[in-house]
C-alpha cells in the first residue's frame, strides 16, 4: 500500500514538472505568431484572433486574411490596431464574426472599412475617434438601403445604426408599415426634445438579430422605402 502511495506521489510530481516546463498556453493549445505581412495573432480553440501588428506606423492598407495556418480568422482583438495613425483602408474577410472593443480606435486617417456579412459583434468604441471615416457600410444595408435612397451615419461601434430616409418618405408612416411587415425600428422623434419637429431619421439594432434576420429585415425596409418614395 505504501509503495502504491509513493508511486502515485512520484507520478504527480513528474506531471507537475512536465506541466511547468511547457511554454505559456501550451496546456490549452494556444500559441502566438506573426504573418509575413507583420500581423500578430493568437491561435486557440480552432480559430485565429488578430492581436496587432509589428509596425503600426507603416500600416496604410490592411487586408486581413481569412485563414492563418489553416485556422479561420474570427476576431480582431481588443485594441489590436488602436492608434495606427496612417491606416487608411481596412478589408475584413468573410468568416470574421467579432470586432472587440477599440479594435480600430484612434486611427485618424482611416477612411474606408469593408465589413463582411459574417460580422455579428462590434463592441464599444471599435471605431472611436476616427474623424475621417466616411465609408463603412454594413453589407445588408449597402445592398438594400442604398438603392432605396436610405443613408446612415458612420458608427464607432455598439449596437445601433442611425439611418435617414429620403425626401418625400414619411418617417412615422414608414415605421408603422415596417411593423406591419414584422420589422421594428425606433422612430427618430423618440430622441428629440420636441417630437413635433420634422424628422426623417430612424434607428435600427444590428446586434440582436441573426445574420439571416438582419438581411431579411433590411431587405423589407429597403423594399418598403422604394414603395413609399414619391
Amino acid at each position: 500500500m505504501k509503495k502504491r502511495m509513493v508511486c502515485a506521489v512520484l507520478c504527480c510530481a513528474l506531471l507537475a514538472l512536465c506541466w511547468g516546463g511547457l511554454p505559456a498556453g501550451a496546456a490549452t493549445g494556444e500559441r502566438t505568431g506573426t504573418t509575413a505581412d507583420g500581423l500578430c495573432y493568437t491561435l486557440t480553440m480552432g480559430r485565429a484572433v488578430i492581436t496587432g501588428c509589428e509596425q503600426p506606423a507603416e500600416l496604410y492598407d490592411l487586408a486581413v486574411p481569412a485563414l492563418i495556418e489553416g485556422y479561420p480568422v474570427t476576431a480582431i482583438g481588443y485594441g489590436a490596431f488602436r492608434g495606427c495613425e496612417n491606416l487608411q483602408t481596412v478589408t475584413l474577410p468573410e468568416g470574421l464574426t467579432t470586432l472587440q472593443a477599440e479594435a480600430f480606435a484612434g486611427c485618424a486617417a482611416l477612411q474606408t472599412v469593408s465589413l463582411p456579412r459574417s460580422l455579428t459583434v462590434i463592441q464599444e468604441r471599435a471605431f472611436a475617434h476616427n474623424a475621417a471615416l466616411t465609408d463603412m457600410p454594413l453589407p445588408a444595408m449597402e445592398e438594400h438601403f442604398t438603392p432605396a435612397g436610405i443613408t446612415w451615419s458612420p458608427f464607432e461601434g455598439g449596437l445601433f445604426a442611425w439611418c435617414q430616409l429620403p425626401d418625400g418618405v414619411d418617417m412615422l408612416d414608414f415605421v408603422k408599415k415596417g411593423m406591419e411587415r414584422k420589422v421594428a425600428v425606433v422612430p427618430g422623434t423618440a430622441f428629440l426634445t420636441d417630437d413635433t419637429q420634422p424628422c426623417r431619421a430612424f434607428r435600427i439594432n444590428f446586434s440582436t438579430p441573426t445574420d439571416e434576420q438582419l438581411t431579411e429585415g433590411v431587405g423589407k425596409l429597403g423594399e418598403l422605402c422604394r414603395e413609399m418614395k414619391p
